[in-house]
């Protein structure tokens, strides 16, 4: 998820429209998921920059199905979705993930656990992050930062200090501190 971290922004910016103008001119060739994280995060950036319509022509097309790993393209479109406000979306997404043959990987309940924080679903969100303070243990100082961060978010929606997200702002991560922080208008 290196786009989130901090100086990567600018890059960025440019890739989306690259991206369609290489799925146009190839109309035979199956793209993989790396299509869908492209189009996904530039939606999840308009509609953080309050550009919604852009947001959701994009987010349609993330829709499209492409090859990609088990639970990427879910991954993805779940923060897409959240970001963008569409409940339905991110209900249908927990859904059939849930339903599915095996448990969900931890990139997958990573985006469930921040989506939940942006739509302040507190009451589902300890099923979600569970898994992930258990794998941040010790592995992973990313993991933990993000944790911390969303019980920052959880406490403050309780009457709590305000979030700093400070450890996740230390290591770069920025942009996934904006997330937890964002508030869709759907809500």
């Amino acid at each position: 998820m290196s786009f989130w971290r901090k100086g990567t922004g600018m890059a960025f910016a440019s890739l989306p429209s690259e991206t369609e103008g290489l799925v146009a001119e190839h109309p035979d060739t199956a793209f993989c998921y790396a299509v869908t994280s492209v189009r996904a995060f530039a939606a999840i950036a308009h509609a953080l920059e309050g550009r919604q319509v852009e947001a959701d022509a994009l987010l349609t097309r993330a829709e499209e199905p492409l090859q990609a790993e088990p639970l990427e393209r879910e991954s993805v479109l779940l923060l897409a979705n959240g970001v963008a406000g569409r409940l339905d979306k991110v209900a249908e997404l927990r859904r059939q993930v849930r339903e599915g043959p095996a448990p969900p990987f931890w990139f997958f309940t990573r985006m469930e656990a921040v989506v939940l924080t942006m739509l302040e679903r507190w009451d589902e969100l300890d099923d979600a992050l569970r898994p992930i303070e258990r794998i941040a243990g010790t592995e992973s100082r990313y993991l933990q930062a993000l944790a911390i961060a969303i019980r920052e978010e959880m406490a403050a929606a309780l009457g709590g200090p305000a979030p700093a997200h400070r450890m996740l702002r230390d290591l770069g991560y920025s942009g996934w501190s904006q997330l937890l922080a964002y508030r869709p208008a759907a809500l």
